[in-house]
């Protein structure tokens, strides 16, 4: 039964220190999520450019 509640506390205590460094780190967070998220959608149109033959310069 200790063991339980140990790890119980322990798994609390883990969330509770990322959701604190995530908070701490939502200045550079935010941004870079934003950043791979908008890439990672512009990826195909990129990809369809690239393939009809567009210069990469103009398809990125």
């Amino acid at each position: 039964m200790a063991t339980r509640c140990s790890q119980v506390i322990l798994v609390v205590v883990v969330i509770a220190g990322v959701a604190f460094g995530l908070s701490q780190l939502s200045l550079v967070v935010i941004p870079v999520l934003l950043a791979l998220i908008i890439a990672s959608a512009i990826l195909p149109l990129i990809d369809l450019m690239r393939r009809i033959h567009i210069p990469s310069i103009l398809a990125t």
